[in-house]
């Protein structure tokens, strides 16, 4: 119980904290995931995919039938 109310003051507090303290960005654009450092969107993503994997899909479902 002592445990879990210590936990929340201090959950609280670090909320607090980072809402009230102004601090100054290290970085002007936040580049901290590779993803942002790739392409967007993806070159094997396509708007031609997804039929081509529906009409895979169908094909499956045709010979599963047979």
């Amino acid at each position: 119980s002592m445990i879990s109310l210590n936990s929340m003051i201090f959950l609280i507090f670090i909320i607090l904290e980072s809402l009230i303290s102004k601090r100054m960005l290290l970085f002007k654009f936040n580049q901290s995931s590779l993803e942002w450092l790739n392409f967007l969107p993806p070159l094997d993503h396509s708007h031609l995919e997804i039929p081509l994997l529906i009409k895979n899909l169908n094909l499956k479902s045709i010979l599963i039938k047979f």
